[in-house]
């Protein structure tokens, strides 16, 4: 859904390297508390990444093929392709994993070669933080964390419900014609919805209601219309900015994580 570029190559690649190992802006790729791996993991795949870099240079002198350099092409490949496109998304880099994988028991195997007369206590102290860490993420997880306690992000479109909006618009506006915010996310809209964003499409209050135009879309070529109700998410600046360079009054109702901008 982007174009291919090589002009940006060299900070995807790093990009995608940090978010792999850590956490994306997209709330359902990764918890940003405990990132994809966990954090523990990251110097263990690092050193697991070097020490196959390694093998496979010593390969050469040793005439020996290591089979972590299967792993190291494949990571390597699947970065380059990836990082064609800029993406934040982290399942379009679901292929490595496999890679981390296989790196990280690298690393804990390279550490256990170094630490021969501590290995079980490095092990043990390993498995204990791994719990730790796994039970502290269950607990956050079923009982604290929520999509719906965030705040902004890049794609809140599909965790934040308008329904609410909708039904305040109806009792307190009257029949306006709705335009609601799918910014940055159209592709997935017009795959659900595979006609234009500004024809009628329904909304889920008034999905029995034939007779009101609502619209997908919100951006500087966005019409605006004194009978129009705008249902704007609160990161989409350049909507915000072009409805206050318009010189048009209006009223601001706030809702989280969005503002209803409408007319006299």
């Amino acid at each position: 859904m982007d174009e291919i570029s090589f002009s940006s190559l060299g900070a995807n690649l790093w990009n995608n390297l940090k978010i792999t190992l850590t956490y994306s802006i997209y709330p359902m790729d990764s918890v940003d508390k405990f990132y994809t791996l966990y954090p523990v993991s990251i110097p263990f795949i690092l050193l697991g990444m070097l020490c196959s870099v390694y093998d496979f240079g010593n390969s050469f002198r040793t005439r020996c093929f290591h089979s972590g350099t299967v792993y190291l092409f494949y990571f390597i490949s699947c970065s380059f392709v990836v990082a064609l496109t800029p993406t934040d998304h982290l399942y379009r880099a679901n292929s490595i994993y496999i890679c981390y994988l296989f790196f990280f028991l690298r690393g804990i195997r390279a550490c256990c070669d170094f630490l021969t007369v501590y290995r079980k206590a490095f092990l043990s102290i390993l498995a204990y933080g791994y719990v730790l860490w796994i039970a502290s993420f269950m607990r956050y997880y079923y009982t604290i964390y929520s999509v719906l306690d965030l705040h902004t992000y890049a794609n809140s479109f599909y965790f934040a419900d308008i329904s609410d909006i909708v039904t305040y618009i109806d009792e307190n506006l009257g029949d306006k014609e709705i335009y609601a915010d799918c910014v940055d996310v159209e592709e997935f809209l017009y795959f659900y919805y595979p006609i234009s964003p500004y024809e009628r499409v329904p909304l889920s209050a008034r999905e029995e209601d034939d007779e009101i135009p609502k619209h997908y879309i919100l951006n500087a070529s966005t019409p605006l219309s004194p009978s129009a109700a705008y249902i704007v998410r609160k990161e989409n600046q350049e909507f915000i900015s072009y409805l206050n360079d318009s010189g048009l009054s209006c009223h601001t109702v706030e809702f989280s994580p969005y503002y209803l901008f409408y007319f006299d």
